[in-house]
């Protein structure tokens, strides 16, 4: 019983570690992602403004 006892803590330690390593990585990506998205708006914005400026000088 004595050994069973530390492999199911350091087990559960292991599983509990990889839990928050995942919840890491998926915030990082979340944040990459709302970064790209910024960017996808300010490049579509800047966009419409140049094409905007062209048609109107038509």
């Amino acid at each position: 019983m004595l050994q069973i006892c530390p492999t199911i803590d350091f087990i559960l330690k292991a599983t509990q570690s990889i839990k928050a390593n995942y919840l890491n990585v998926f915030k990082r990506l979340l944040k990459g992602f709302k970064h790209i998205l910024a960017i996808a708006k300010t490049l579509l914005f800047d966009l419409r403004l140049v094409c905007g400026v062209k048609n109107g000088a038509k």
